[in-house]
């Protein structure tokens, strides 16, 4: 397993954050739309940035 970080986002700044355990980027992406609610939501492992997901969808890679 991978250790990911997500970063929460409203309005640029950040609102919170989170740590997961996931098998892989794909599996830490799902989990994060799924804990994102109304936030903007940056999906990092270590120094390595994965995805920026939106509210309800994915905003840029």
């Amino acid at each position: 397993m991978a250790h990911y970080h997500l970063y929460y986002l409203r309005q640029g700044m950040l609102v919170g954050s989170s740590h997961i355990d996931a098998n892989d980027d794909t599996e830490a992406v799902r989990m994060a739309r799924e804990q994102g609610g109304s936030h903007i939501v940056e999906v990092w492992n270590e120094e390595r940035r994965i995805r920026v997901l939106g509210p309800a969808q994915e905003m840029r890679r």
